[in-house]
């Protein structure tokens, strides 16, 4: 359990030039590309009029850029040490859900007041992956396998998938699931595990 809450994470500092010549700018390229294809076509439904839509995409499409950059250029210690705070911020709005959840077509999955409302799930996304990397950051490949090193990821996944098959939202809680596998799989965790897992789905189902 060391690892767990390991610290000391060095690395130097690389320059503000060098982190934007290592953004993956063909990416970005698409993404622009979709998104003025989107502007475009909402720009015709409209009838040739910005509003209603298409302002309200370019919008959205700057502010989600500024968060890109944002986050691309920013430390990555900050993210390590912000990686389970996230993660239990957003277990606990799951959690929150089941007793202060608004709900809608039969399912509970929005956290609500007056006219705003947010979906829990998608922060635990972007945390699950956070956390479980930066659990992975400091355990060597002889480690990655062991039981009692197996047991927090599995235990990581397995609070977000119980919550979200509470609301209920299978397609989430699966998507919880095959994230966090994913991650295993590619830090190295022995594929028995998957096997036995597998075995166990099968067995459940």
């Amino acid at each position: 359990m060391k690892t767990l809450f390991a610290e000391g994470f060095e690395r130097p500092q690389l320059k503000l030039k060098k982190k934007l010549l290592l953004l993956n700018w063909p990416f970005l390229l698409l993404i622009t590309a979709i998104t003025l294809v989107g502007v475009a076509a909402l720009y015709s439904v409209a009838g040739g009029a910005l509003e209603p839509w298409a302002s309200r995409h370019v919008v959205r499409y700057c502010l989600g850029l500024a968060l890109l950059f944002a986050i691309a250029l920013s430390d990555i210690r900050w993210w390590l040490r912000a990686a389970y705070p996230l993660y239990l911020v957003a277990l606990l709005m799951l959690a929150a859900v089941i007793v202060f959840g608004v709900e809608s077509g039969g399912a509970k999955r929005w956290l609500g007041y007056g006219e705003f409302s947010f979906q829990p799930s998608e922060m635990m996304k972007i945390a699950l992956v956070l956390a479980l990397a930066r659990y992975y950051q400091w355990l060597s490949p002889k480690q990655v396998s062991w039981p009692h090193a197996v047991l927090p990821p599995l235990l990581m996944i397995g609070g977000p998938v119980l919550l979200a098959l509470d609301q209920p939202d299978l397609g989430t809680a699966a998507l919880f699931g095959i994230v966090g596998g994913g991650l295993l799989f590619l830090a190295g965790v022995s594929w028995l595990y998957f096997l036995a897992g597998f075995v166990g789905v099968i067995v459940v189902l």
